[in-house]
C-alpha cells in the first residue's frame, strides 16, 4: 500500500478486525421503551421528505409534508438511546452511531433497527461523535480512533494509532474521494486510499499528521458554507480548516441566525433551505432566502435524570427529575409536559436538589398530588381547586414562598443557616391521613400527620421520644398498610444507611383504626429494626405481607411486624436493590443486574421480565399502573415503559402453570444466525411445544426428554425457516397446565 509523505512515525498496530461478521446486538423484543431526555438533537439526516433526528432520547422521524413526529424508543432495537451521530448510506438506509459506541442500522420503509456493539465492548466505550459514509463504508469518530465498518461484509476496523499524531480522540472526519481526514486536539490527520476494499486503515503508516491548534473541523473551500462549533454543510473543493460561533449558524463566515444554544447538527435540504439541531430540546428548519427560522420541539420529557414516578387515577403519568428547575413532569400517554411556575403560576417553587436528593410523587385517594422535595418542602395540589400549596421550613431562605401553616421544623436555634425543607417522602393511610418525612433528624421532627384538604391540624413527632436515639438519621421511603382485622393503621419509614455505614434500618408506627392520629392522646406503638439495612422501597401486597426493598437485597415482613423480617436469601445481586413494587399478580417485582425481576415467594424462582440488561442505574422508583399492567422505571437515564404484554411472560410471571418464551418477538436474521427461540419452565415429563401458523397449521412439533427447556430454531417440518408472522405455541407448564401463546417473528 501506497504511503504518502508527511510527519509521521510507525507506532504498531492495535486494532480489532471481525471478519466473519460484527458483534451485534441481539433483539430480545419490543418489552421495554425508554424515554430519555431530547435536550440535544445532535444530527440531522435527510432522507427523501423526512428527517432522521439523532437525539439524546432516541430516533425521530419528522414528516416534512405533514408535519407529523413519531419517536422510536424500543430499548430492544436501539440499546443507547443517546444518540450522537447519523448517516445515509447509498441504499437509503440510515445508520446511529451512540453514546455508549453502539451502531444502529435503520430500514426506513420497515421502521426497523439492527444494533452492533463492536465499538460498545471496549472499556471504556468508543464514544462516537461523528459518522460519514463513503461508497460502501462508515468511517465513525470516536473518543478513541476510527472505527472502519464496511457495509456489505458487516465487519469493522478500529484504528486507533494515527502516524506520529499522541492522540486518538476524532471530533470530526471527511472524506473527499479517495483522501481521509480527520480532527485530533492536536491538529489535522489524513490518509489517501486509492483502494477501501483491501486496505488496512489501522496500519499508523499510512496516516499523516499536520500538528494545529484550534482544529474543529474538515470542510472543502465552499461556494456556500454553513458552520457551527464542530459542524459544517459545504459545497466546493479544496482542504479548509475552520472554527466558528458558539450558538451561530454562519454563511460564508457571515452570521446568519444565534439560536442561543449550541448548534449539534446541520443538514443542507436544497433550495437555500436548512435543517438545524441544538442542545435546547429544540430543532430548525431555516430558509435562508427567506430568513425565517420554523422552531420544533420533540415531544418528551424535558428531563431524563428522574427521581420518581406516579400513575394517577385518570391515568397521567407525574414524575420527577433529580433537578427540579423544570418543574414537575406529566405524560398523559400521547404528549409530555413540564408544569412550571411559568405555565402554573400556583406551582410553588422546586429547585434542584444535591446528589443525593430523594425528590417523590405520591397520588392520593382523592387523586391530589402530593411531591416531596429536596430543598423546598413538600407541595400539593388540591384536585379540588386546582391550586398548589407549598410547605417548607419557616427558617427556608425560601420562606416567601411558604403559604400554607407548615409543620417542618428542623433547624438549629444557634445559625439559622441550618434549615432543613428537605422533605424525602410523603404516604396515605387508609384512613386519608396524609404523613411526611423529613429527610434528615438529629433534633426537631422527623415526621407529619395532616387530615386531608385540611391545613388546620399537624401532628408532629420527635425523633428522641420515639426512642430511636440522637445520631443523624436520613429517612428514606415511606408506605402505609393497615390490619382491617385488628382496626390498625400502620406506617413504615425507611432510613438509609450514610456513607460510613452508620444509620439505616426501618421503623414501623401504628395506631388504632377507631383512633385519630392527630389527637395527641392517640398513643402511637413504635417498632423499631436497626441492623444497618439501608432502606430503597416498600411494596404493600395487602394487610398481612409488605415487600422491603433494601441497598443489599430485598425482605419480607408478615403481619406488619419487625420480629418477622427475613432477608430473601435466594435474591442476589452485583448491584444495589433501589426500588421495588406489587406485580401484576401481587409478587414482588424489583431491580436486579439492570432488569426487572419478579420473585415468587411460594417456589423462590425468579422471572426476568425484560431481558435487556440496559435499564439504567440507578433505578430510583418503580411504579404500577394498575388499569393497564404497564411498569413505569425512573432511572438516571430516564423513564422506561415496560408492559408485561408484551413479552413472552405472561402478566403471571413466573407464578406455577405458566411457561417463559423468549426472545419474543425474534427477528428472522437472527433465527438464520441460530440464535434459537426458548421455552423454559416446560414439564419435565417428556414437554413438548407444538407450533402453529396464523391458520392453524402444524409447523412444528419440538420434544425432549428430562428437560425443562426446549428451544426452537424458528424451522419448519421441512427445515428451512418460517416467513416472518405470527405464531402460536401450545405447551405444559411444570405443574402440568396447558399453556398457549403468540409468538412474532419478524423480518
Amino acid at each position: 500500500m501506497k504511503k504518502h509523505s508527511g510527519a509521521y512515525a510507525f507506532l504498531g498496530c492495535v486494532c480489532l478486525i471481525l471478519a466473519g461478521g460484527a458483534l451485534r446486538w441481539i433483539n430480545a423484543g419490543t418489552i421495554l421503551k425508554q424515554f430519555g431526555s431530547f435536550k440535544a438533537v445532535n444530527a440531522v439526516v435527510p432522507a427523501g421528505n423526512q428527517l432522521w433526528l439523532a437525539t439524546s432520547g432516541g430516533v425521530v422521524r419528522y414528516d416534512k409534508t405533514t408535519g407529523a413526529t413519531k419517536v422510536y424508543s424500543a430499548i430492544s432495537d436501539i440499546p443507547d438511546m443517546n444518540l450522537t451521530a447519523g448517516v445515509i448510506d447509498n441504499t437509503g438506509d440510515l445508520w446511529f452511531g451512540s453514546a455508549s459506541g453502539f451502531l444502529t442500522h435503520c430500514h426506513p420503509q420497515t421502521e426497523t433497527f439492527t444494533s452492533y456493539n463492536a465499538l460498545a465492548t471496549a472499556v471504556p466505550s468508543w464514544q462516537i461523535s461523528c459518522i460519514v459514509r463513503s461508497g460502501g463504508f462508515l468511517f465513525i469518530g470516536t473518543q478513541k480512533g476510527i472505527g472502519v465498518f464496511n457495509i456489505g461484509r458487516q465487519s469493522f476496523q478500529n484504528v486507533t494509532q494515527f502516524g506520529s499524531a499522541t492522540s486518538d480522540s476524532v471530533s470530526d472526519i471527511r472524506v473527499f474521494g479517495d483522501t481521509i481526514a480527520a480532527v485530533l486536539p492536536g491538529g489535522l490527520v489524513y490518509t489517501v486510499v486509492p483502494d477501501f476494499q483491501n486496505a488496512i486503515f489501522s496500519d499508523p503508516g499510512i496516516w499523516n499528521f499536520v500538528p494545529s491548534s484550534g482544529v474543529v473541523g474538515v470542510v472543502r473551500q465552499a461556494d456556500s458554507l454553513l458552520s457551527s462549533p464542530r459542524i459544517s454543510a459545504q459545497i466546493g473543493s479544496n482542504l479548509w480548516q475552520y472554527a466558528g460561533g458558539d450558538n451561530a449558524l454562519l454563511l460564508n463566515g457571515a452570521l446568519v441566525n444565534n439560536f442561543g444554544s449550541p448548534v449539534t447538527g446541520v443538514a443542507p435540504l436544497g433550495d437555500s433551505q436548512v435543517a438545524v439541531g441544538t442542545r435546547s430540546s429544540f430543532w430548525y428548519l431555516c430558509n435562508l432566502k427567506k430568513q425565517t427560522f420554523l422552531q420544533h420541539m420533540i415531544n418528551g420529557p424535558e428531563d431524563s435524570y428522574t427521581k420518581g414516578c406516579a400513575v394517577d387515577q385518570n391515568g397521567v403519568l407525574w414524575f420527577v427529575p433529580y433537578d427540579m428547575t423544570n418543574g414537575i413532569g406529566q405524560f398523559d400517554g400521547k404528549s409530555w409536559t413540564s408544569l412550571t411556575n411559568d405555565n402554573t403560576p400556583s406551582l410553588p417553587p422546586m429547585g434542584a436538589g444535591p446528589f443525593i436528593c430523594k425528590n417523590a410523587v405520591m397520588v392520593t385517594s382523592q387523586n391530589d398530588i402530593w411531591v416531596s422535595t429536596f430543598g423546598y418542602g413538600a407541595k400539593w395540589f388540591n384536585r379540588l381547586t386546582g391550586r398548589w400549596s407549598s410547605y417548607e421550613d419557616s427558617h427556608s431562605p425560601y420562606y416567601a414562598h411558604y403559604d400554607q401553616p407548615s409543620p417542618i421544623v428542623r433547624w438549629d436555634p444557634d445559625s439559622v443557616k441550618n434549615w432543613w425543607s428537605f422533605v424525602s417522602s410523603t404516604c396515605e393511610d387508609s384512613l386519608g391521613y396524609i404523613w411526611l418525612a423529613n429527610n434528615k433528624a438529629i433534633t426537631g421532627n422527623f415526621l407529619d400527620v395532616r387530615k386531608p384538604r385540611d391545613n388546620s391540624v399537624w401532628r408532629s413527632f420527635n425523633i428522641n421520644p420515639l426512642g430511636y436515639g440522637t445520631n443523624p438519621l436520613i429517612t428514606g421511603p415511606m408506605a402505609a398498610n393497615q390490619d382491617r382485622a385488628a382496626n390498625t393503621q400502620y406506617i413504615y419509614v425507611g432510613f438509609n444507611r450514610q456513607a460510613d455505614y452508620s444509620g439505616g434500618g426501618l421503623l414501623i408506627l401504628s395506631y388504632s383504626s377507631l383512633a385519630n392520629p392527630l389527637d395527641t392522646q392517640t398513643q402511637m406503638r413504635v417498632q423499631l429494626y436497626e441492623q444497618q439495612i439501608s432502606v430503597t422501597g416498600f411494596a404493600v401486597v395487602n394487610d398481612t405481607l409488605v415487600w422491603v426493598s433494601a441497598e443489599d437485597g430485598i425482605y419480607r415482613i408478615t403481619h406488619n411486624d419487625t420480629a418477622t423480617i427475613t432477608k430473601v436469601s435466594t435474591v442476589t445481586s452485583t448491584a444495589i436493590f433501589e426500588a421495588i413494587a406489587v406485580g401484576t399478580n401481587g409478587k414482588p417485582v424489583f431491580c436486579k443486574d439492570k432488569d426487572l425481576y419478579m420473585y415468587n415467594d411460594d417456589d423462590s424462582s425468579l422471572t426476568n421480565l425484560t431481558r435487556c440488561g440496559t435499564l439504567g442505574t440507578p433505578v430510583n422508583w418503580i411504579t404500577l399502573d394498575k388499569k393497564t399492567g404497564v411498569y413505569w422505571v425512573a432511572a438516571t437515564s430516564g423513564l422506561y415503559r415496560f408492559d408485561a404484554g408484551d413479552t413472552g411472560v405472561t402478566q403471571t410471571g413466573a407464578a406455577a402453570g405458566t411457561i417463559d418464551v423468549y426472545p419474543n418477538p425474534m427477528s428472522r436474521t437472527y433465527l438464520r444466525n441460530q440464535h434459537p427461540i426458548r421455552f423454559a419452565r416446560l414439564t419435565t415429563q417428556n414437554p413438548q411445544v407444538r407450533i402453529y401458523d396464523a391458520s392453524g397449521t402444524l409447523v412444528r412439533i419440538l420434544a425432549a426428554v428430562n428437560t425443562s427447556i426446549i428451544n426452537w430454531d424458528g424451522t419448519n417440518t421441512a427445515g428451512r425457516v418460517v416467513i416472518p408472522g405470527a405464531y402460536f405455541y401450545q405447551a405444559n407448564s411444570q405443574n402440568g397446565k396447558l399453556c398457549r401463546g403468540k409468538i412474532f417473528v419478524i423480518p
